[in-house]
């Protein structure tokens, strides 16, 4: 336990001097990003921002004034009866009338930061908290259940219709009932904190990194691990040079995620087998945190030097040299329809911006003062 509470304090520690923003603050985390319908929802510190898709044009913001002690960093979820949902770093998860400037209900039993998304599945919501409970909500606010682990979830939680899946940084993946929160499985120790969604396959496997040391020891290294989703048996599990922070892309059979020492990964997902990897960047910029995007026949993904990397995911050689869009790119990619959504931290006149399959920015959004 003590070991376990020493690697959180420096995955925190390292969280808070990676995101130094060029302001001179500290930035706690990086935006969400969410496309619905013709909308783009942009959740970035005190304000969540509905933008146009076609063009990146403000439709409304929430809160109409910034409120300091509220941020805003998970995407939103949008359910049927038209309900934004959204948790906050106050520790409160929010249902919000789009358009509108006041919230439907606010449910506030959380002692801990929501740092991503929630799942929604019929009338239930499942969203996972930095205080390591797992709740269940109704469409209503209520609450039907909680399930606690050992630490703090910072990946949302995945579904096969079935059962509901979640990681924690506690190191286990845990298989629940979604109706009543009952544990059906949960896996052996994985070798270290899981921080981001796991992917979940048709076949149902279950694939996330684990963070590891910095070492040659490969028993000891950070990993891609694959895992049963009937049992919650390992399958394999494959090295990596450093931490994976994103849920990796699934694509044909095949994976492919970063690391924060810069390596980009295709990985075989029945294997494990690494297809081929690649450091493009070799600077101290070199981090790779958020999930790479494919559109048509390319490999999308951004880095820490504000880099794009736009690569043939066939063998992960370069298309074109890297594009420079500045900043530092920590949030994942989003596709909408044929352009890329990327969010930024640390430019003065883009919080959002979208590039076509060259690179090429199609329009940019930065909030007016009103």
């Amino acid at each position: 336990m003590k070991k376990s509470r020493v690697m959180i304090f420096v995955v925190l520690a390292f969280l808070s001097m990676f995101l130094a923003a060029c302001s001179g603050a500290v930035a706690e985390s990086w935006p969400g990003v969410a496309v619905v319908g013709d909308s783009i929802y942009l959740s970035n510190a005190t304000q969540i921002y509905q933008l146009g898709l076609a063009d990146g044009l403000e439709k409304w913001r929430f809160p109409a004034e910034p409120d300091n002690k509220i941020n805003f960093y998970a995407p939103v979820v949008l359910s049927q009866d038209d309900q934004l949902l959204v948790g906050s770093y106050n520790h409160v998860f929010y249902s919000i009338q789009p358009g509108g400037g006041q919230t439907n209900w606010s449910f506030a039993d959380a002692k801990d930061r929501y740092i991503t998304k929630a799942l929604l599945m019929g009338d239930q919501i499942y969203v996972g908290s930095a205080d390591g409970n797992l709740y269940c909500l109704g469409l209503n606010g209520s609450l039907r259940w909680q399930f606690a682990t050992g630490h703090a979830i910072w990946g949302a939680p995945v579904s096969d219709g079935q059962v509901i899946y979640v990681a924690s940084m506690d190191h286990y993946i845990y298989a629940l009932d979604p109706q009543s929160g009952d544990l059906i499985w949960k896996t052996e120790d994985l070798g270290g904190q899981l921080v981001a969604q796991p992917a979940l396959s048709a076949g149902g496997v279950l694939y996330i990194g684990a963070f590891g040391s910095r070492t040659e020891n490969l028993e000891r290294s950070s990993r891609l691990v694959a895992v049963d989703a009937g049992n919650g048996q390992v399958l394999w599990s494959t090295p990596s040079r450093g931490w994976v922070w994103s849920t990796p892309l699934l694509v044909d059979d095949v994976l492919y995620f970063g690391d924060n020492e810069g390596f980009i990964y295709a990985v075989d997902a029945q294997s494990g087998e690494i297809l081929w990897q690649s450091q493009p960047d070799t600077s101290a910029n070199r981090p790779i945190i958020g999930a790479p995007v494919i559109l048509g026949d390319r490999l999308y993904i951004g880095s820490k030097a504000g880099l794009l990397h736009i690569l043939n995911p066939t063998d992960g050689s370069a298309v074109t040299q890297p594009k420079t869009i500045g900043g530092q790119i920590y949030a994942d990619l989003v596709l909408a329809d044929q352009e890329i959504l990327i969010a930024p931290l640390g430019l003065e006149n883009k919080l959002l911006l979208a590039v076509n399959p060259e690179g090429i920015e199609q329009w940019s959004f930065f909030p007016v003062k009103k």
